[in-house]
């Protein structure tokens, strides 16, 4: 390539930009003008940022996940578990105890929903407040230490729990020790979105990389999920069709549906739907009745 060619691939390349400062500087102008003619003619100008906001949101969005990385979590790579399999569709509710997470895996289901909270210690434990509850502890997991939650035998709890060994809450670290050992995939629900969690969440990430091969964090936040990656998006079943679905996928979010429990219910989701679903029973999964 000789001079005279880098010289007019250059000259080029400045033309090219000046044609998109022009087109972009053109557009500011009659955004501005529009703005101008909105609120001489009474329109509040609150009413019209809202509506420059919501134009520029159309536009401009969160980086979205690799899907590709995000679909090998899902399918837990190596282990075969692809849509194909039926034992990709359901996940299990809050299969925090080891005899649950047991049944999972034995049955060949990789995908559990567990719940996440912040002690008073500054601790991330693995409970839920109906575990709270039924051990007679008030108020959220903020106002409990870990040395007390770690006395709550969760067996006990259980309707049957007489024949379960002594179950006790896992911290985050714990369970990230569990995952090593076990091909399994985790959406963890935090119900705590202080800053004091996200920072201890965002520790925990960094100097674990088993954490975002193993675990997909869930949150009802809108401001956490500026501050955490997330890609999931939980939808009630009485509220999911089609539509929805291809709304989500097209902002790079995907949309699982809960709690689907029938048999009829998860055939429909898995044959027609092709959306994965949270169920609080593995016995009712179609194929699991068909064998029988």
């Amino acid at each position: 390539m000789n001079i005279f060619t880098i010289f007019w691939l250059l000259l080029k390349m400045f033309y090219q930009l000046l044609c998109s400062s022009f087109s972009l500087l053109t557009f500011i102008f009659n955004v501005f003008w529009l703005t101008c003619n909105l609120a001489s003619a009474g329109i509040p100008w609150v009413l019209v940022c809202l509506l420059i906001v919501c134009v520029a949101s159309k536009f401009v969005k969160l980086k979205s996940p690799d899907d590709k990385q995000f679909l090998r979590l899902l399918t837990i790579a190596g282990q075969g578990l692809y849509p194909e399999d039926l034992s990709f569709w359901p996940i299990a509710h809050r299969g925090v105890k080891k005899k649950e997470r047991s049944r999972c895996i034995t049955r060949g289901y990789r995908n559990v929903l567990l719940d996440a909270g912040l002690t008073s210690c500054g601790e991330i434990v693995i409970i839920n407040r109906l575990t709270l509850e039924k051990a007679s502890l008030s108020g959220s997991i903020a106002l409990h230490t870990l040395e007390s939650l770690k006395k709550v035998n969760i067996a006990e709890l259980h309707p049957m729990g007489k024949h379960f060994d002594p179950e006790y809450v896992y911290t985050l670290k714990e369970l990230l020790d569990f995952l090593e050992e076990q091909r399994l995939t985790v959406f963890l629900l935090i119900s705590d979105n202080s800053s004091l969690m996200l920072q201890s969440l965002k520790k925990l990430i960094k100097g674990n990389p088993l954490f975002i091969q193993r675990i997909v964090l869930i949150t009802k936040s809108p401001i956490a999920i500026y501050q955490v990656s997330i890609s999931v998006v939980f939808v009630s079943k009485e509220e999911f069709n089609l539509h929805i679905a291809e709304l989500w996928r097209n902002v790079g979010v995907r949309p699982i549906v809960y709690n689907v429990n029938s048999p009829n219910e998860k055939r429909y989701f898995q044959k027609t739907m092709k959306t994965q679903y949270l169920t609080d029973s593995l016995r009712s999964e179609p194929h699991l009745l068909m064998k029988a």
